[in-house]
């Protein structure tokens, strides 16, 4: 199975925040530059929003984020899970999970995850539930799923599993309730679908769903609002850029 290729470079265990007004749907990037010499820095910027006077304010973190996740809950925290730690010359695969504050800055510690997971998903449900997919454990690759319930702070198992599992994959939710998991890495680049339903059964079920003509990794998913899904990008089984619509879903 090939890997993601490690590159080295320092570990971060801070996160950064912007501080912005929303207004109009236009975005504008800040003017000023990230100084970065040998570590590789990653931000986040906010969608449709002004950032003209906007502030970055830097975050210590728990952990050292890599293949971390961030979702944002529909109070307004963060649910940060998995990732990988550095230990040493190696890194190691953590089940850990917090809640970040952005009004006062703190993290919750969180029961841990039941599977350490690195560069796996984590889409927010529309009844405020983080479903959580994939990712590599450190040993092997996972086609494991679990719920976060951001009221009651707990993680439940998802009974069902689809046919392959995948890390480096794209999950999108759909306007109908249910998430679009296509391409990442299993024993070769992934060309199945998966299409997670949280409302069949007590923990949601998986079914397959209309596959890709090659398999596709490292791309970009977006919903539309008619609730057609634009996959982009990515290496490809078949060299060069190609854009995919899936419908009906």
């Amino acid at each position: 199975m090939r890997r993601r290729p490690i590159v080295a470079c320092a570990w971060l265990s801070s996160v950064f925040v912007a501080t912005s007004v929303v207004s109009a749907c236009q975005g504008h990037a800040p003017d000023s530059q990230a100084e970065s010499s040998s570590a590789l820095e990653q931000a986040s910027s906010v969608p449709h929003a002004n950032l003209h006077n906007a502030s970055w304010r830097l975050v210590a973190a728990p952990y050292a984020l890599s293949g971390a996740t961030s979702t944002a809950l529909a109070d307004g925290r963060v649910l940060v899970t998995g990732g990988s730690k550095p230990a040493g010359d190696i890194s190691t695969v953590t089940n850990e999970a917090y809640l970040f504050a952005p009004k006062d800055d703190t993290w919750t510690p969180l029961p841990p995850m039941h599977v350490p997971r690195t560069d796996h998903t984590a889409t927010r449900l529309l009844d405020g539930r983080v479903l959580v997919f994939g990712g590599h454990t450190g040993g092997s690759v996972s086609k494991s799923s679990e719920l976060f319930d951001p009221i009651s702070s707990t993680w439940a198992r998802v009974d069902s599993e689809p046919e392959t599992g995948r890390f480096v994959h794209t999950a999108s939710l759909l306007p109908n309730g249910k998430v679009l998991v296509v391409g990442g890495y299993w024993d070769d680049i992934v060309a199945k679908v998966h299409v997670y339903d949280p409302e069949s059964g007590p923990t949601g079920t998986w079914s397959e769903g209309p596959p890709l003509e090659g398999g596709r990794v490292y791309h970009a998913a977006a919903v539309r609002p008619d609730g057609t899904v634009f996959i982009s990008g990515g290496y490809h089984l078949e060299s060069g850029f190609e854009m995919k619509v899936a419908t009906n879903l």
